[in-house]
This record gives structure tokens, sequence and C-alpha cells, in this order.
């Protein structure tokens, strides 16, 4: 009887060797699964940048296209507004012209008019 307690203490520790050895896999196992999980979180991170650096690149080159429009819409209305100013003088211009003419054929006639009267008295 006095073997027995010594054959079950030697596989008493072999059995918490094998616990031992279990909860190191175990431990190595979660290490691993963290680690993994750390890198994913990493990759997630990584793309979100990616991505934000994509929508502030897409909303740079947003701004520059309507920079660009309304320089062009600008351009244009300031095109036209010379056109109807460049109407405007001409429309005055003539309109100058027409009475200016209109004055010099009422002067002629009245001297015309004075010429007659002088003739006849």
């Amino acid at each position: 009887s006095g073997s027995a307690p010594g054959a079950g203490s030697s596989s008493g520790l072999t059995a918490s060797l094998d616990v031992r050895g279990q909860e190191e896999e175990q431990r190595r196992k979660q290490e691993m699964l963290r680690h993994e999980e750390q890198l994913q979180r990493q990759r997630l991170l990584e793309q979100e940048r990616e991505r934000e650096r994509e929508r502030e690149h897409q909303r740079e080159l947003e701004t520059k296209r309507a920079l660009e429009e309304q320089r062009q819409r600008e351009e244009q209305q300031q095109r036209e507004r010379l056109q109807r100013q460049r109407q405007q003088q001409q429309e005055q211009d003539r309109l100058h012209q027409q009475r200016q003419q209109e004055l010099q054929r009422e002067q002629e006639l009245r001297q015309q008019q004075q010429q007659q009267q002088q003739q006849q008295q």
C-alpha cells in the first residue's frame, strides 16, 4: 500500500503538467486571437482613413469644379453686361446723331425761310 500513493502522485504530476500545457496552449491561442483582432482593427482603421482621404479629395474636386463654374458664369455675365452697355451706347449715339440731323434740317429750313422772306421784301 506504500507504493500506491507514489504511483498516484506521479500520475497526478503528469495530469498537472498536462493541465499546465493546455493552459499555456490556451493562452497562446488567445494571444494570437488578440493579435489578429488588433491587426484587423488596424486594417479597418486604415481603410476608414483611406475612405476619408478619398472623400476629402472628392470634396476638394467638387469645390474646384464649383469655383470654376462660378468663375465661368461671372465671366459670361460680364461679357453680357459689356455687350448690353455697347448696344446702349450705340443706341444713344444713333439717337444723338438722329437728333443732330433733325436739328440741322430745322436750321436749314429756317435759313431757307429767312432767305425767302428777305427775297420777298
